[in-house]
């Protein structure tokens, strides 16, 4: 389901949606030198053509919420494949609204799945911490 990006430690999946429309869901890893651990930031875009998730502005704040719930439960489904599928013991998962709306849904709804809301590079976003034990085969 996840495919490795053009970048070594960027992943993404997609899906053709019942609409028509093709939701990505994008990972892409952060190394702060101050951090413990990687983070790897989410994206989720929702395009008409699946040629559309190949372009490089995809992710540039177009809000049309063509998606609907399909789009979102997608979405979650992809966050727990990642977390599961992920090899490394430690890394962290943000989350962030692009708007106050969509941050607060995030919110309500992620911390359902362990996520904790905390101020990352001085924006507030949703995150979900991994450790563990033994590296997965």
């Amino acid at each position: 389901m996840w495919e490795r990006g053009t970048g070594s430690d960027d992943w993404f999946t997609r899906k053709k949606l019942t609409n028509g429309k093709t939701a990505m869901v994008a990972m892409w890893r952060f190394d702060d030198i101050s951090s413990a651990m990687p983070y790897f930031y989410v994206a989720l875009a929702i395009v008409k053509k699946r040629k559309h998730t190949y372009s490089s502005d995809i992710f540039d704040n177009r809000i049309t919420g063509d998606g609907g719930l399909e789009g979102l439960l997608f979405a979650k489904q992809a966050l727990i494949d990642f977390e599961e599928r992920f090899t490394l013991r430690q890394f962290a998962i943000a989350v962030a609204g692009s708007d106050g709306r969509r941050q607060r849904a995030y919110e309500r709804y992620l911390t359902r799945l362990g996520y904790r809301k905390e101020r990352v590079d001085g924006q507030l976003v949703m995150v979900k911490r991994i450790n563990r034990k033994e590296a997965q085969a």
